[in-house]
C-alpha cells in the first residue's frame, strides 16, 4: 500500500497553518512542497501503516467507521481509493470527514490517496482500518 496525503495551500492561507493541520493528523510523515500544494507523502506496507494509526484511532473513537468505510468503498476505483478530510478541522486536531461530491469546505481538503497493488490488499486494509460492523459495534472475524 501507498499512502498520499496532500492539501493545497490557498494564497489567503499561512503555508504553516496547513502544515500544522496535516501534521495533527500524521504527526510522523515526511512532506515536501510542491508549488502551490503542500504535498505529504508516506509509504507503508500492510504491516507498517503506524502513520494512519491515529486516524484509524479516531475514526473508530467517533464511531464513523461505517461512514469511513461507505467512502472508502465508493471511492475505490480498482487500485486506489481516496477520503478527505476537513482542513479547518484538521487544524484543531479534530477529525471531520468531508463528502467529497457534495461538500466545499472554506478553506479545502486533506485528500488521503490509497493505493493497493491488489484488491485483496485493499480489503485486509478495510478489515483493519474500519471493519464491518452491526448495530455499532464491530464484527470479529
Amino acid at each position: 500500500m501507498q499512502a498520499v496525503v496532500r492539501s493545497r495551500v490557498y494564497p489567503t492561507e499561512d503555508r504553516e497553518r496547513v502544515e500544522k493541520a496535516i501534521a495533527n493528523i500524521f504527526a510522523d510523515l515526511s512532506y515536501a512542497i510542491v508549488e502551490d500544494e503542500t504535498y505529504f507523502e508516506v509509504q507503508s506496507s500492510l504491516n507498517r501503516v503506524g502513520s494512519l494509526d491515529w486516524l484509524r484511532q479516531r475514526i473508530h473513537e467517533l464511531k464513523i467507521i461505517d461512514a469511513v468505510r461507505s467512502r472508502l468503498l465508493s471511492n475505490w476505483s480498482g487500485s486506489s481509493t481516496w477520503l478527505c478530510l476537513d482542513k479547518q478541522a484538521a487544524f484543531s486536531g479534530r477529525v471531520r470527514i468531508a463528502d467529497d461530491s457534495e461538500e466545499s469546505p472554506p478553506l479545502g481538503f486533506i485528500e488521503i490517496v490509497l493505493q493497493f497493488d491488489t484488491e485483496p490488499e485493499f480489503q485486509r486494509f478495510l478489515t483493519w482500518f474500519v471493519p464491518r460492523t452491526a448495530d455499532g459495534h464491530v464484527i470479529e472475524g
